[in-house]
């Protein structure tokens, strides 16, 4: 993921070579630190922009040495941007703000950045490739704050910009081809390596065939500096696919047209540890760790720290792997943002250099830090794959809608053959008109059932694709649950298995009794409760015990009363009318609607009071009334942008259902649901 940030960098030096276009009225911005405004501020000019527009591109090298200067230039740029309305310098100079923070690991501020910088990116580059950087460049800091709707969304735009276009210069061929590679790793992140390959080989594609075309001189370094961003992207794809010799060719590729590439670097030495050339892969990591420090890249400074930090523990040389590792967590105490799978690494390395040194108090506090860290990657593994889902969904929307056209044409074309034949017919005589109807009427009949089965060929494909998903998504869900007992229940298992092995020499002068009675067995027996209670917890996330016990009235009560003890919020149940046991799949999937939309309202609504009824107004019939006084939402907006409640419109027409929602910005929400009972056959 530190390419994204390179990228970044990319897009920075791409939006100062775009037309400016003048700017209408500026909405509002966030608030920054600025010098006192100069007496000389009265005196610019839209001829200034250009000024700007060179002051902007000479941050974006100080920054590879002086970051606080690089800042102050940038806000200052901004300063000047906004009293000119000049729209491109106002949208560069946000997104070079909202990159220097992500370098710096400050992904919140970074977000607000981009997001301040988008409606002057969206008038000053309409439509352009420009545009389409600006916004996989946000994607950065949103994987880092594992915001993945956000990212989706993002792409989604990018990639609609960019597909299809016709280039013509070298700018837009890095642009494009930038693009690709951003969304490319974007699937690599999800573990689609194939499909991440697809996209970088497009992204190299894109940019080759400019090659031997002439250049620009401001383009000539920016050209390398993207092809060596490729390539050491594609040796990171087959890094992931364990495939170590095609990643070193892509990799020493990335470094022949970029020698100071932090990626490709680190990803060499990662290699040279992988095949035990520890002497190679210690020259290497330092060489990564000068390269990272020299540029001031955070992000791929963190991961060489870590790669040399397991080398030493592979070398044995445990105080140096101690160094280095807890360099790497003291770095990360500065830093806004947090890399969990790498946090995870350097805690769990940590775990095992101390226990090779049998200091096994440490080994265990920093093994069970290191469990949390996986638990919190367990669940960034989660959004991204409601992510990739999400982009499959579009994927089948889009393909739907090209259905529906084609088959609009096609239809269309019927009619404009049967005018045309109608009108020869007009012409004929008598028996011809009589012979040429009966033929037409034949061929028409022949059409429509040809459509017909087309369509129903079509439908029997989507259905196909549907239960592939959810098929993939079973199996997904399998995997995760045996990861979780595996690499959870069961390693807290063995931490206990550790300490009941030292009790003969610890303890080897106390009799049972006294034992019994030490903070040490106490300990241990505590760790088997979490152990027990983590084993319950997962087996609950299965089947609720109290759906299955009492039904849905039990379970939608017992989940209310969970909320409320751990959220602010204050929970009415109503229940009227008695409600039997149903079909138990049928209650899975009622209780799981509910429990998205109690999710919906903690985390979007600002509600402080909620009301859950069950009712059953007819014998067949079961509804759900959900109200809170949260701050509600334009409905017409969340029904265009919104992927969950698309989902779950989607599941309750499957289950014949209807919903009916009721909300206005500041009014609150109200959803009614209402479904046909399942006889019990």
């Amino acid at each position: 993921m530190s390419t994204w940030i390179k990228m970044s960098c990319v897009v920075c030096w791409l939006l100062l070579t775009v037309h400016l276009v003048k700017a209408q009225e500026r909405p509002a911005t966030i608030r920054y630190n600025l010098p006192d405004t100069p007496s000389s501020l009265k005196n610019l000019t839209q001829a200034d922009t250009t000024k700007i527009s060179n002051q902007i591109n000479y941050a974006l090298t100080v920054v590879l040495h002086d970051m606080d200067s690089a800042v102050w230039l940038m806000e200052d740029a901004l300063y000047k941007s906004e009293y000119l309305h000049f729209d491109v310098g106002i949208a560069a100079a946000f997104c070079d703000l909202g990159y220097f923070n992500n370098r710096k690991g400050n992904y919140a501020a970074s977000i607000k950045f981009y997001q301040s910088g988008l409606p002057y990116a969206e008038r000053a580059f309409r439509g352009s490739t420009s545009l389409a950087m600006y916004y996989t460049s946000m994607c950065t800091p949103y994987y880092y704050a594992s915001d993945f709707d956000s990212i989706s969304h993002y792409v989604y735009k990018a990639e609609t910009l960019v597909n299809g276009r016709q280039i013509k210069k070298t700018s837009e061929a890095i642009d494009v081809s930038s693009v690709y590679t951003n969304i490319g790793m974007l699937w690599n992140s999800l573990g689609n390596y194939n499909k991440a390959l697809s996209y970088l080989q497009k992204a190299e594609s894109t940019l080759k065939a400019f090659e031997q075309k002439p250049k620009k001189k401001e383009f000539e370094e920016l050209y390398k500096s993207t092809l060596a961003i490729i390539y050491s992207d594609i040796g990171m794809v087959y890094m992931g696919k364990k495939n170590t010799d095609s990643a070193f060719h892509f990799f020493s590729h990335s470094l022949e047209y970029n020698s100071m590439m932090p990626a490709a670097i680190t990803g060499t030495a990662a290699i040279y540890a992988q095949r035990k050339e520890n002497d190679k892969a210690l020259e290497w990591y330092n060489h990564a760790l000068k390269v990272t420090e020299e540029t001031k890249d955070y992000s791929d400074n963190m991961h060489a720290k870590v790669g040399l930090g397991q080398l030493y523990y592979e070398m044995k040389d445990y105080r140096k792997a101690e160094a280095m590792l807890l360099s790497v967590l003291n770095d990360m105490k500065l830093r806004a943002g947090i890399d969990v799978p790498k946090l995870y690494e350097t805690y769990h390395t940590l775990s095992q250099v101390y226990a090779a040194n049998s200091d096994y108090r440490r080994a265990f506090r920093y093994s069970e830090t290191s469990l949390t860290m996986l638990d919190s990657a367990f669940r960034q593994e989660k959004l991204q794959s409601v992510y990739e889902l999400e982009l499959k969904a579009k994927t089948a929307e889009k393909d739907k809608a090209l259905a529906r056209k084609q088959l609009q044409l096609s239809q269309t074309e019927a009619k404009v053959r049967e005018k045309n034949m109608w009108m020869g017919i007009i012409g004929s005589g008598s028996v011809l008109l009589l012979l040429t109807f009966v033929s037409l009427y034949s061929n028409n009949k022949n059409k429509q059932r040809l459509q017909a089965k087309q369509i129903q060929a079509l439908q029997q494909e989507q259905e196909i694709n549907n239960l592939k998903s959810a098929i993939q998504g079973e199996e997904k869900e399998r995997a995760r649950m045996a990861r979780e007992l595996h690499d959870g229940i069961m390693v807290r298992l063995s931490t206990v298995k550790m300490n009941i092995k030292t009790l003969p020499e610890q303890f080897k002068h106390l009799n049972s009794t006294d034992y019994v009675n030490t903070n040490y067995y106490q300990q241990i027996i505590e760790q088997m409760e979490e152990a027990t209670k983590e084993l319950r917890a997962t087996a609950h996330n299965l089947m609720p015990d109290m759906l299955l016990q009492g039904g849905l009235p039990d379970a939608v009560y017992y989940f209310c009363n969970s909320l409320q003890k751990n959220t602010n919020l204050i929970f009415s149940y109503q229940q009227y009318d008695e409600i039997n046991r149903m079909l138990p799949e049928f209650e899975l999937s009622v209780y799981r609607i509910i429990q998205e939309f109690l999710q919906n309202v903690i985390k979007h609504a600002k509600a402080t009071k909620v009301l859950v009824q069950l009712s059953r107004p007819q014998e067949d019939t079961l509804a759900i009334t959900i109200e809170d006084d949260g701050i509600g939402f334009d409905i017409q907006a969340a029904g265009k942008n919104g992927m969950g409640l698309k989902s779950i419109r989607n599941r309750i027409q499957a289950m014949n259902g209807i919903i009916d929602i009721s909300s206005e910005p500041g009014a609150g929400t109200m959803v009614h649901l209402e479904f046909d009972i399942p006889k019990n056959v």
